[in-house]
């Protein structure tokens, strides 16, 4: 953030009193993959980690499908296109009602190290750029590799 923009206390949250969330309350997710398919930065498994991640954290983390919202550019998987406008506006909607101690999930599966892609959103939750891969053990994966990330921070 830069000194023309907002630096209001509504917008940077300084002066307010906060808690980390005890996951009690609503628990709503944000699943974004985006694989670039027929470009020259194709990936093949951010919309297969995105359908992972859905699997996960309904079966063990409790979020009910009906509150889990996938972005992907993959029509048989989302019905949302993974514009900025529909990102932008698919965010305002998982945070939109949130109140203390819900569980708010945003995973952003669509850059990798072997591109100059960048992230449209900068969020410490998750992220699933792929770094590298290895054959994939266990039949799990759509592509036939398994990812293993790699951190620059």
């Amino acid at each position: 953030m830069s000194c023309s923009d907002d630096c209001s206390p509504a917008v940077t949250g300084e002066g307010v009193q906060w808690a980390y969330s005890t996951c009690t309350g609503n628990k709503k997710a944000l699943l974004i993959g985006i694989n670039y398919v027929g470009t020259i930065s194709e990936l093949r498994g951010c919309v297969n980690d995105v359908l992972n991640l859905r699997k996960f954290i309904t079966e063990r983390w409790g979020y009910d499908n009906s509150n889990i919202v996938t972005v992907t550019d993959d029509k048989k998987v989302s019905t949302i296109s993974p514009t900025k406008a529909n990102i932008l506006a698919q965010l305002k909607e998982l945070v939109k009602g949130a109140q203390q101690n819900d569980a708010l999930f945003l995973c952003c599966g669509f850059h990798d190290s072997k591109t100059d892609s960048r992230s449209l959103i900068s969020v410490n939750v998750v992220d699933s750029g792929h770094g590298t891969q290895i054959r994939d053990e266990d039949g799990n994966e759509i592509d036939g590799q398994d990812e293993g990330e790699i951190h620059s921070h």
